[in-house]
């Protein structure tokens, strides 16, 4: 059963967190006396957050060559999102975004370092209020934590006793224990440790892991995984470069490549070690496992690199795995648009929670584009909230790629501004791409098209309009 709440127009989050948790005890008081006795423990709720690894570096993409056989497993027995979209290249807005269901304008984290206002509802609120325990495994920035139980068991000063008695009993560096090896990073340790300490509990958990090796620069992998895709190469260290570099050679950017695979490889082993131990606790028939990206990353393509404020493809397109046996389809790669918001419904509808109206119109469960190959979404809107004088939005459609700046910034982000990449590159605040005909977006369309820019802006417009924010900001 799917519920969504008429849209609630107060600041109070209290009595919408009531209401739907009314609404949720009656589902599940509904189901339990449909099904009878027997009925199965409540599933875990796993989301594995992975900063800045790209989709089209996995070997499920299609290409084997790459070396990450536990992600790749793991979307052979789910789904496999290849066109889901993060709302900004930034990673404080876009985890917000996930917890939320709605866009940064909309939430409030504009840019990285910005609290979550408190009048937000959290996805973990929700999940905690319906009895599951929540943890993660680092600290959250502040207000991120709103609904977490149990904040940073994976290390660094712990939050509490109980994750602090975990640690105690599992440091990083010991002999294997027959669920993890030395070489098993504390992160994934504690997330192991969780698991094997209460997976079987009658409570389900709601485990945030946030890995702490991730695709983030500098790509500096350890052996074996820095020589794994390149092994002959003597240049100039290239693991992390300026924001627009233009003089790497060709032979740089293969290295820069490689070491970023290097390192998509180094994190899948340390994934592995979680899905190991999931599967060997007899807990994978339990869990809803979300393997999530905040966004991607520029490896050379305009000669871009880190998150220049440009919000094309290889900077948007997140990862997306989920992975429910019994529930979400096995072996399905999805071509239909989506975006990071939807992780929110997604994970309420699985769990069979009620999505709060403040979040229906911004996330959409995804479940149909498994179930029934339907779309959710004709177009999926992405923005860089205005930082050091630049502000721009975008939009994205099977077709169309629509970027519009409303200011570009002088400000030098490290030895280049934004404005001097647009200047150099010879783009103008308006660009629009034929994504099918033209998939790296080299040709700017805009005059050639002004008919397909006008209905663009005012879907933006639209966009704006509908998702502006009336909740208390506190």
């Amino acid at each position: 059963m799917r519920v969504s709440i008429p849209f609630l127009r107060t600041s109070d989050r209290h009595l919408e967190r009531f209401i739907l948790s009314a609404v949720a005890t009656l589902i599940v008081a509904a189901t339990a006396t449909q099904s009878g006795a027997g009925e199965p423990p409540r599933p875990h709720v796993v989301i594995v957050m992975i900063d800045a690894l790209r989709p089209d570096h996995l070997g499920a993409w299609g290409k084997p060559e790459l070396r990450t056989p536990h992600l790749d497993r793991v979307a052979e027995q789910g789904v496999f999102f290849r066109n889901i979209f993060a709302p900004m290249p930034s990673s404080a807005p876009s985890r917000a975004t996930i917890l939320t269901g709605r866009a940064p304008h909309t939430h409030g984290v504009r840019i990285n370092g910005r609290n979550l206002p408190l009048a937000e509802l959290t996805l973990t609120e929700l999940l905690a209020d319906n009895g599951y325990t929540t943890v993660s495994t680092g600290r959250l920035q502040r207000q991120f934590d709103q609904g977490f139980e149990h904040v940073n068991i994976g290390g660094g000063e712990l939050a509490d006793s109980l994750a602090g008695v975990m640690w105690d009993s599992l440091k990083y560096g010991e002999a294997e224990d027959g669920l993890v090896a030395a070489d098993v990073a504390p992160d994934v340790r504690a997330a192991i440790k969780w698991m094997a300490t209460h997976g079987h509990d009658e409570a389900p958990t709601f485990l945030w892991l946030d890995m702490t090796h991730n695709l983030h620069e500098p790509w500096r992998p350890p052996p074996p995984y820095d020589t794994m895709f390149d092994a002959d190469y003597t240049g100039r260290d290239v693991s992390v470069n300026p924001m627009y570099s233009p003089d790497l050679t060709e032979r740089e950017v293969q290295h820069a490549h490689a070491l970023y695979d290097g390192q998509a490889s180094f994190v899948d082993s340390q994934f592995g070690w979680f899905t190991k131990a999931l599967t060997e606790l007899g807990l994978s028939e339990r869990t809803i496992l979300v393997v999530v990206s905040d966004h991607g990353t520029y490896l050379g393509e305009h000669d871009l690199w880190q998150k220049a404020p440009v919000m094309f493809d290889p900077v948007m397109r997140s990862t997306l795995i989920i992975r429910q046996n019994g529930v979400v389809s096995a072996g399905v790669q999805i071509e239909h648009l989506a975006q990071l918001s939807d992780v929110f419904a997604t994970i309420l509808d699985l769990a069979e929670l009620p999505v709060p109206g403040r979040a229906a119109g911004s996330s959409h469960s995804l479940r149909s584009t498994w179930e029934s190959k339907t779309s959710v979404r004709p177009a999926v809107f992405m923005e860089f909230c205005r930082y050091k004088g630049t502000a721009s939005k975008a939009i994205r459609s099977a077709d169309w790629l629509y970027v519009y700046f409303e200011s570009v910034g002088e400000t030098r982000w490290g030895e280049i501004s934004p404005a001097d990449v647009l200047r150099a590159k010879d783009w103008p605040r308006r660009m629009l791409f034929d994504v099918k005909a033209d998939p790296d977006l080299t040709a700017n369309l805009v005059d050639a098209h002004p008919e397909v820019e006008g209905q663009l802006r005012s879907q933006l417009l639209d966009w704006l309009i509908a998702s502006e924010n009336d909740l208390d900001s506190r």
